[in-house]
């Protein structure tokens, strides 16, 4: 059973996910997870977890090259970047269940590991300079 949640910030926590039935939770809300640790609680239980912020993130890239207010590097059509993101999620969830880590925690890294930290804050948030 899949569970698609559309709830509030943070609305899953350590008292709620002990009721969860369903095996999978992959949907639309942002911060659904109250803490850290309850990433951790959904993957001891056995409950996949796709990471909100991965699985969402195709709006964003198509905000992204579609935009015409910055000079955006490499700009390609938004349907070859966002359709990159099955690869990320399947990574993503093969290293998590190969490494027995929290598909949270696998997401987090991944994220960090693509920032470059010589990076400026303006290349950070918006993929220029002047």
């Amino acid at each position: 059973m899949f569970f698609l949640p559309a709830p509030s910030e943070g609305s899953f926590a350590l008292k709620t996910i002990p009721k969860f039935t369903c095996r999978i939770i992959a949907g639309s809300a942002n911060n659904v997870l109250a803490t850290e640790a309850d990433g951790a609680a959904l993957f001891q239980r056995g409950i996949l977890y796709a990471p909100d912020y991965v699985i969402n993130s195709g709006a964003l890239i198509q905000w992204w090259y579609r935009q015409k207010t910055y000079d955006v590097k490499n700009r390609r059509d938004p349907r070859e970047a966002i359709s990159d993101l099955y690869s990320v999620i399947r990574n993503i969830l093969k290293e998590s269940r190969e490494k027995k880590l929290a598909p949270t925690r696998v997401a987090d890294r991944y994220a960090e590991g693509q920032l470059k930290k010589e990076k400026t804050y303006r290349e950070f948030h918006w993929g220029y300079e002047k």
